[in-house]
């Protein structure tokens, strides 16, 4: 969250597939309907309209989009009101900043802008305080803009920007462009992509794979003998001792490749 200089605040909310995320909270995507009773357990907790709601336990059902329902504008309420709450704030105006996948930003950009802009107001209440929030403007960008926005002056030509701790979703993306461009061998050509950024990250760490194994090497040979040591003097040995080879920093030139990843 940051606050602007006439007052309002920007807070930036994911509403992924699984979990909602901002700057300083990540909660689960699931929302259910309570019904009008009171629950006696307040925590995650949403109060709209009279109407109660746990948002944030369990993992919603993957939908057609976000915007067909009241689920988005509900956790979005929880969000607001987590990254609010840290600051102590309990009314604000606020920019709001969300994200859609490269594959879904055209066709659904102007619908989120459009859901958002329905209820541009939110008074509620979370985890039993009440929020009184407006919505003065929402932007949208791609997913993973803010990691490439830096190098945007620097990159020629197309680019495939792809989270390689989700392969599912990388393969979903490629599948989807390979039918849209109708090219034949679809499957082949996914598989074949992912093998080349398989190729490409092991090459990468490979390069200091004998450093690795040699440091492995000098703290197992050092093992039994620190083991030895124990059983003889009836304990672990003193905490300051390291064993043979041991070292906390990485090897020379490893944090280089560490760098292509962080």
């Amino acid at each position: 969250m940051v606050r602007l200089d006439d007052g309002r605040y920007i807070i930036g909310f994911d509403n992924g597939y699984q979990f909602g995320k901002t700057a300083r909270s990540l909660f689960d995507n699931g929302v259910h309907a309570m019904g009008k009773v009171e629950p006696s357990v307040m925590e995650h907790t949403l109060k709209h309209r009279r109407r109660f709601y746990k948002v944030g336990e369990g993992r919603a059902a993957i939908t057609e989009d976000k915007v067909s329902d009241e689920d988005a504008r509900l956790l979005t309420m929880a969000a607001v009101a987590k990254e609010l709450s840290v600051e102590g704030i309990r009314k604000a105006r606020i920019v709001l900043a969300v994200g859609l996948p490269f594959s879904d930003y055209g066709r659904e950009k102007g619908q989120l802008l459009e859901y958002y802009g329905q209820e541009p107001v939110l008074r509620f209440e979370f985890e039993g305080t009440r929020y009184d929030v407006e919505i003065c403007r929402t932007l949208v960008f791609p997913q993973c803009y803010s990691a490439v926005a830096p190098r945007l002056g620097n990159m020629k030509g197309d680019y495939l920007v792809a989270g390689l701790s989700m392969p599912a979703y990388v393969k979903g993306l490629l599948r989807q462009h390979f039918k849209s461009a109708e090219r034949a061998g679809t499957d082949v050509g996914v598989e074949a992509c992912m093998e080349r950024i398989r190729e490409i990250v092991h090459g990468e760490l490979a390069c200091q794979g004998a450093v690795l194994a040699g440091t492995l090497e000098k703290i197992a040979e050092g093992f039994p003998e620190r083991m030895k040591n124990a059983a003889q003097t009836g304990g672990p040995p003193e905490s300051g001792e390291a064993l043979p080879g041991y070292s906390d920093s990485f090897p020379e030139g490893f944090d280089s490749v560490l760098e292509r990843f962080m």
